[in-house]
């Protein structure tokens, strides 16, 4: 279900429907609604500047990285909306054992009922407009993915050089790439068909890709003799995004 680098298209619809259900709450004021506030908690609370996920936890949507949905009751339902949204996401079925099954009903009840209502926000005023933006997309992710983890950037480069060379003949294969077309079969390798491990696998992956692109890796062996060692370094990734003290900056 998770890409470990999702393309341009499949990441912008994800973002697209997380910001719808900002936009709906908003509009709607659904944050005021007792029964909003009894599943989701109070929009009112302040954000922090980190925040601690429980990778263990099955009562919140898996859908943008970093278990983002624990971040704040509006980001929850925002991504609780996002995965309802998506035709693709068999929300019925894949969370079907997981209390956050409740959440995913109540929108589907919430986003029902809309037929028949009219925004209570109705103002056309403009919040930031864009015209005042002095700073690119492009920089305002680089500086956040800079914040990520940012202690433990290299912890896996020791491994890294050992699998991949930084001084491999520049037509050499890219060591993201053959990440990349290994994601299927580590999948099947740590998640077989689990949701929840699937996800993590992606993130695992995700962090091993940025950082074998930031130290422009390149593969200098045959994929057969890459494999067991990757295979081990994805399980101890693993392991480290499962520890209760990853704290993650928003």
């Amino acid at each position: 279900m998770f890409e470990v680098e999702g393309g341009t298209k499949a990441w912008c619809m994800r973002l697209l429907r997380h910001e719808a259900g900002h936009a709906l709450e908003s509009a709607f004021r659904f944050h005021e609604r007792p029964e909003w506030k009894r599943i989701f908690g109070r929009a009112s609370q302040a954000y922090p500047d980190y925040y601690c996920p429980d990778p263990f936890s099955r009562d919140h949507v898996l859908h943008l990285d970093w278990w983002y949905s624990q971040s704040h009751p509006s980001e929850d339902f925002a991504e609780t909306f996002a995965v309802w949204l998506n035709p693709r996401s068999r929300w019925r079925q894949q969370y079907e054992d997981w209390p956050v099954l409740t959440k995913l009903e109540y929108v589907d009840e919430l986003m029902t009922g809309l037929a028949t209502e009219h925004p209570v926000v109705a103002s056309r005023a403009r919040i930031d407009p864009l015209h005042r933006l002095r700073q690119t997309l492009r920089t305002h992710y680089r500086e956040k993915r800079a914040r990520y983890l940012s202690e433990d950037r290299g912890m896996y480069d020791g491994p890294l050089h050992r699998l991949f060379s930084a001084d491999a003949p520049p037509g050499s294969p890219r060591a993201t790439a053959l990440i990349r077309r290994a994601r299927t079969a580590l999948s099947e390798h740590f998640a077989a068909g689990d949701l929840e491990e699937d996800y993590v696998v992606t993130m695992a992956l995700r962090e091993l890709v940025n950082r074998c692109r930031e130290l422009r890796l390149r593969v200098a062996a045959g994929d057969d003799a890459i494999r067991p060692e990757l295979i081990n370094l994805t399980a101890q990734v693993i392991d480290d995004l499962r520890r209760s003290d990853n704290w993650v900056p928003l």
